[in-house]
């Protein structure tokens, strides 16, 4: 075939399925409904084929809409069963496609005619599914319309009676019933409030109980019921049968009228017809049945409202007395403001609330020290020991004011909280006759003020800190550019940078396991690393070598001024001890440097602090490594994924370990000798006492125990090494 002709054929191809797929669209039956579509399509295919089977979909089985002219009522029984599944056996060159999909599936007695219509199919698909999507939303928007028309007449209704007429009218005419009635709730029966459509005046004085009938089985289950045999069903009970034929009731649908889940009556219909109620009106119904709940719930909130305006214009006359008060608590607050705003001091603050009291005033701090009171010659005598033993009843966040006799007069106690952290006391002293309400806010207030004033000066005190933190860790772990600024704003800041100088760095291991078990907060858990901060400070500030220190995650930082290893050791082992009394679950491990003479230096000396702090593994007993110390280690575990020391000595010496322990021999001691001896027998046997065969001997014993040959350079090496590890740790 040429490619001219193939292009043509192609072209045909689309021009024939194309004007298949207009045909349908164009077709007018095709508005007029689902059926007529149907109708189109058998048409279009047709066009093509007349051995074909078109099949409709209806819920839970395929029906045959057309067949074609060529095809016969066995090809359509075939096409219906396979399409249902039921069939496993071919027939013939007929195949079935469009079963895995919604509306419509079409049986072929050619696969070839099938792939050449599929473009038809997808478009009469589309268009069954937007006209079924139509239908669906017409629906909706009718039912939406009419329901919100009866809310709307529903919900106007205010009194109980005018509530209960509408709710009846309109579920009867929406319902399209011939009897509507609202029962409600009393005790553990319901009775008959409202009816429409009833001939005997004994069906508007119904009352029953639970599972009586349609509505107390309603009541009863609380979710919708329907009966559409109403004599002959048997669901509900026959108490009501003689009733139900003199009103000649033949169905009934009803739902509970609910108000915050509790069922307060029952809304129920009735037909003298037959007929069935769909799941639409089951829905319109229950949807009824809410709206009704609604309006009941309205009409009786609408009486407790007339109740409420009364109890409302009795308390608007307290709060105008008790307005009073506040405006004076808000000149308080206002001019508390203004003296925060203007920087006053504790003291000014006192005065300012002793003042507006009325009240003589005094502020303690957290240890109860005097910080300040007004007037300033007041006499305090015994008010701190109050304060003492009151203490012991305040729980951690205690927000209360506490009434206490002092010298004949009253004393109100009220903690100081910033948080969850007590920082201090405030305590207002007047006569008896003073009223409680102002003098309990007025504290309130100076407690708030307070603790705003502790709040600033944290910030501030915070902020310093993370400055010179910022510093520190520029020195340490930034760019040459960030570096060299961050020397000149030390230097700014009066930090002594001139050499030599060390990095110490304490990784607080444990920090965070103590922290997820305590379930701390993280403002507290910040709060701990900043005591444990402030205590590394204050440790090295005491022997004049601090410089800078900061907190970085579990790590406290320290630059410290040189000293010798001995001194160092000495002067961070009270700081161990201080961490570790402040926190037992937390083990402090301090690494530290070389010492350097330049600033600049100081990224290589965290990495070799860092590389101490590895040397330090957590089941050894030392607390402090320092560079210098650790020799050839120190190549081994540099930076932070060094390896770790104990799993290489148990892997390289664990045999000689436990062959030791167990036999009570020296052969770690011989090796160790024998290393530090050049590897020297000799000199190894002068060393130990004991005679040169039996180094040889032990040393073959160390060789067969651990797979080494000491005769070579690589094993010694890690001999060496590991005998260096076991010592560290």
């Amino acid at each position: 075939m040429t490619p001219e002709r193939g292009h043509a054929e192609s072209l045909d191809g689309i021009e024939r399925w194309l004007s298949l797929a207009l045909g349908i669209l164009d077709d007018p039956d095709c508005a007029t409904g689902r059926a007529a579509t149907m109708r189109a399509l058998a048409r279009a295919i047709a066009v093509r084929t007349g051995a074909f089977v078109l099949l409709d979909e209806q819920p839970r089985r395929w029906t045959v809409s057309a067949v074609g002219d060529s095809a016969t009522d066995a090809d359509a029984e075939w096409a219906a069963r396979a399409a249902a599944g039921l069939l496993a056996a071919a027939h013939g060159s007929w195949v079935t496609i469009g079963t895995d999909f919604d509306e419509f599936a079409v049986a072929f007695d050619r696969p070839g005619v099938a792939a050449e219509l599929a473009p038809v199919l997808r478009c009469a698909r589309h268009l069954l599914r937007e006209q079924r999507l139509r239908s669906v939303a017409r629906d909706a928007e009718a039912e939406v319309d009419a329901l919100r028309s009866v809310a709307g007449r529903v919900l106007r209704a205010r009194e109980l009676d005018e509530a209960l007429l509408a709710v009846t009218n309109e579920t009867l005419s929406l319902l399209t019933a011939d009897i509507a009635g609202v029962m409600l709730r009393d005790g553990d029966a319901i009775f008959m409030r409202s009816c429409a459509g009833n001939q005997l005046a004994e069906t508007a004085h119904l009352r029953m109980r639970r599972g009586q009938g349609l509505a107390g089985l309603v009541f009863a289950t609380g979710a919708a019921e329907k009966v559409d045999d109403y004599l002959g069903s048997d669901v509900i009970s026959d108490d009501f049968h003689d009733l139900a034929r003199m009103e000649r009731i033949r169905s009934a649908l009803a739902a509970p009228l609910t108000v915050d889940g509790d069922v307060i009556g029952v809304l129920e219909v009735w037909r003298r017809r037959e007929s069935r109620f769909t799941q639409a009106e089951i829905r319109r119904l229950v949807v009824l049945a809410e709206l009704a709940a609604i309006a009941l719930d309205n009409a009786r909130l609408h009486a407790l409202s007339e109740a409420s305006a009364r109890a409302v214009e009795a308390a608007h006359r307290a709060v105008e007395a008790h307005l009073g008060r506040v405006e004076h608590a808000l000149g308080v607050q206002q001019e508390l403001i203004e003296a925060m705003v203007d920087g006053t001091q504790l003291p000014g603050v006192v005065r300012i609330v002793g003042e507006r009291s009325r009240c003589q005033i005094a502020l303690f701090g957290v240890d109860l020290e005097h910080v300040a009171s007004w007037p300033p010659d007041s006499d305090l005598a015994g008010l701190a020991e109050s304060v003492r033993h009151l203490q012991r009843s305040f729980g951690e966040d205690d927000h209360e004011t506490h009434w206490k006799e002092h010298g004949g007069r009253l004393a109100a106690i009220r903690a100081v909280l910033a948080g969850r952290e007590r920082i201090g006391w405030v305590c207002l002293i007047g006569d008896h006759a003073l009223n409680r309400d102002e003098v309990e806010l007025a504290g309130r207030q100076a407690a708030l003020t307070v603790a705003l004033h502790y709040l600033e000066e944290q910030a501030a005190t915070k902020a310093r800190a993370n400055l010179r933190e910022e510093i520190l860790l520029h020195l340490l772990r930034g760019s040459p550019d960030e570096r060299r600024a961050a020397i000149a704003r030390a230097r700014y800041l009066q930090v002594d940078m001139r050499g030599p100088l060390r990095v110490a760095v304490c990784r607080l291991a444990g920090l965070q396991s103590a922290a997820r078990a305590a379930a701390w907060s993280e403002a507290y858990e910040d709060r701990v690393r900043r005591r444990l901060l402030a205590i590394c400070e204050s440790g090295l500030a005491e022997t004049g070598w601090l410089r800078l220190a900061a907190i970085n995650g579990d790590d406290v930082i320290a630059l410290i001024r040189s000293a010798s290893s001995a001194d160092l050791r000495e002067a961070l082992a009270p700081v161990v001890g201080a961490l570790e009394a402040e926190l037992p679950t937390v083990r402090t491990l301090w690494g530290v440097s070389s010492q350097h003479t330049t600033p600049y230096e100081l990224d290589r000396a965290f990495e070799e602090a860092m590389t101490a702090t590895q040397a330090l593994r957590l089941d050894s007993a030392r607390h402090i490594a320092i560079h210098e110390d650790l020799g050839i280690l120190g190549l081994l575990i540099a930076g932070p994924k060094g390896i770790p020391l104990a799993d290489f000595a148990a892997e390289t010496l664990g045999a000689v370990l436990r062959h030791d322990a167990a036999n009570g021999t020296h052969l770690m001691d011989t090796l160790r000798t024998y290393l530090d001896s050049n590897c020297n027998q000799r000199e190894t046997a002068v060393k130990l006492f004991v005679h040169q065969k039996t180094v040889k001997y032990r040393l073959e014993v160390i060789e067969k125990l651990t797979g080494l040959k000491l005769s070579e350079h690589h094993d010694r090496m890690r001999a060496d090494i590991a005998v260096r590890a076991v010592d560290l740790n």
